[in-house]
This record gives structure tokens, C-alpha cells and sequence, in this order.
């Protein structure tokens, strides 16, 4: 149904004139719809709103393009709602696990950061070879070597702090015999 109207309104054709005439390269396409896919989700706090609305728009605008590109219009519009979705601080998920949890949703969306700026970021990359080369597997490959050192460069980091690590904060507990005596 959506798709439909969104088709019917020519907002896609109209957004591939607009790539076209500004000499918008298609290379950077994916990273293009990537970054919007993050923050249409992040203000609005819903992944499959976000996904309902751009998914026929983004797909139009390719197929208008470039009809190699559908396929990842796809994967570009999902990672990016759900780094969007992650980081909002309107996301029915956000607040429900910081209720669920217990804590300030911001306290939560902070513990959220790292994962998604880690995985983002390999995702930009990706997306950029993606673009460049237009070969599959480069782009994957990019982005799985990108997550592989940025995974290992954080859990070094986070090591290195001050009581993180691999030794954990102690937590004294009493057996229920001991605690009776």
C-alpha cells in the first residue's frame, strides 16, 4: 500500500532527477541512503516506520539510476535504522529497556554507543567500496575486515582501563549456612 502512494506521489523519480542533475556520483549512493536511513529513525524512534517510508522511495530513485543497486538499497536502509533506532532516545525500544533494566534511558543509549558507532563504521566503509569497485563481495569483505580490527582495538581499550579487564569487580556473597551463623 505504501509503496503504492509513494510511487504514485513520484518522489522517487524526482529524487533520481535531482542525484542526476547535481552530479551526485553514484558511487556514493549507498553511503548516501546509509546516512539517511540513520537519522530518519533516530528522530522519529521507529525502525519500521523508517523502513515503510524510504525502502519504495530509495528503491525508485536506484532503479532510475542505477538498476544494479536495488539489492543493497535494501541492506543500506536496515543498517541504518537500526543504528538510527539504537541511538534514539525516542525508540519504544530504547525506553522500554531502560525501564525494563531499570535505568535512565540515557545511561542506556550511552551503553549502546559503542556497538553501534563500531558496527556503523564498518558499514561506512563497506558501503564506500561497495559504491566504488560495485562488487559485492569488496564491499563485504572491507566491512568485515573493519569490524574484525575495530572489535580487537576496543576490547584493547577497554582493558586497559582501570578495573575492567579480564579481572571482574569481586562480588561477596554470603552461603546461605554462613549467613544464618
Amino acid at each position: 500500500m505504501t509503496a503504492e502512494v509513494m510511487k504514485g506521489t513520484g518522489v522517487g523519480a524526482y529524487l533520481a532527477v535531482v542525484i542526476e542533475t547535481n552530479n551526485f556520483s553514484v558511487a556514493r549512493l549507498p553511503l548516501g541512503l546509509f546516512v539517511v536511513s540513520v537519522f530518519m529513525p533516530y528522530a522519529m524512534g521507529s525502525t519500521l516506520g523508517t523502513i515503510v517510508l524510504t525502502i519504495p522511495i530509495d528503491a525508485e530513485v536506484v532503479v532510475n539510476i542505477d538498476p544494479w543497486f536495488p539489492i543493497h538499497v535494501i541492506g543500506t536502509v536496515f543498517a541504518g535504522c537500526v543504528f538510527g533506532e539504537r541511538t534514539s532516545p525516542l525508540s519504544d525500544t530504547t525506553i522500554m529497556s531502560s525501564i525494563g533494566s531499570q535505568v535512565d534511558s540515557f545511561d542506556h543509549i550511552v551503553t549502546q554507543m559503542p556497538y553501534a558507532v563500531i558496527t556503523s563504521v564498518a558499514s561506512i566503509l563497506g558501503y564506500l567500496v561497495l559504491g566504488f569497485t560495485q562488487s559485492t563481495p569488496a564491499g563485504l569483505i572491507t566491512a568485515l575486515v573493519t569490524l574484525a580490527i575495530l572489535v580487537v582495538v576496543a576490547m584493547r581499550c577497554y582493558k586497559s582501563r582501570p578495573g575492567h579487564g579480564s579481572d571482574y569487580a569481586k562480588v561477596e556473597t554470603s552461603s546461605p549456612s554462613t549467613a544464618n551463623a
